[in-house]
């Protein structure tokens, strides 16, 4: 089962969201993320405009409650940490 569930997602066949929520208001309340991300000192990440091999994340925002933006998050690409980057 579990190599079926697999097989899958490599053929785009099934696709993930993700919720999150957050205080920061975006620029734009939907869009598409892209930049390479860079490890810094102390283990934090950052994303830069670079496109070599890029973290490609879409997104869509609403406001939840003031002062609070829900967000509904689709990774198009698998970087470790990368919607976490694309919303900071």
């Amino acid at each position: 089962v579990a190599g079926e569930i697999g097989e899958l997602f490599s053929s785009r066949r099934v696709s993930k969201y993700y919720l999150a929520l957050s205080d920061h208001k975006p620029k734009k309340k939907q869009g598409m993320i892209m930049g390479d991300m860079k490890n810094r000192r102390g283990g934090q990440r950052i994303l830069l405009k670079t496109t070599e091999n890029p973290a490609i994340t879409q997104f869509f925002s609403s406001a939840a409650k003031p002062g609070t933006r829900g967000f509904i998050v689709k990774p198009h690409s698998g970087k470790t940490h990368q919607i976490r980057v694309a919303l900071k």
